[in-house]
């Protein structure tokens, strides 16, 4: 889970906004310390939404959006979260891992591991392989 930890937020005003594949949101760029599991990444921008057009957000089973893609693709050419857990030294490993459960009845979506992985989510050994388009985590 990620939580606002609201240890000394600051808005900055800014205007934000975002379009994606079935709809947008827009709001303003915000400060805080924002809590990932057991980690706080300092001083972490986000933008604060004041205006979700659609219905994605009260449809679905989750109350926002972790940004994790590379700055050149960011709003505003913000710092991301992961960008800020490694340079915060938040990590040992600069690797994370996503495990996707594809059974819908389970209660339990699915996983991200920062700094590593969890071994109960695979078998055999993992093969490192460079992202072949900058912007985005394609391999």
């Amino acid at each position: 889970m990620v939580f606002l930890t609201h240890i000394g937020s600051t808005i900055s005003g800014r205007p934000a906004a975002i379009n994606y594949g079935n709809g947008s949101i827009s709001g303003y760029f915000s400060k805080d310390n924002v809590e990932v599991g057991d980690l706080v990444v300092k001083h972490q921008g986000f933008i604060e939404v004041t205006k979700d057009p659609g219905v994605t957000f009260l449809a679905r089973k989750f109350d926002g959006i972790l940004g994790l893609g590379f700055k050149e693709n960011s709003v505003g050419n913000a710092i991301t979260v992961w960008d800020n857990i490694v340079s915060q030294h938040l990590v040992k490993h600069h690797v994370f891992s996503l495990w996707l459960n594809r059974q819908s009845e389970d209660n339990e979506g699915g996983e991200i591991v920062f700094g590593g992985f969890d071994p109960k989510h695979y078998k055999g050994k993992h093969t490192y392989v460079p992202i072949t388009q900058k912007g985005y985590w394609q391999v």
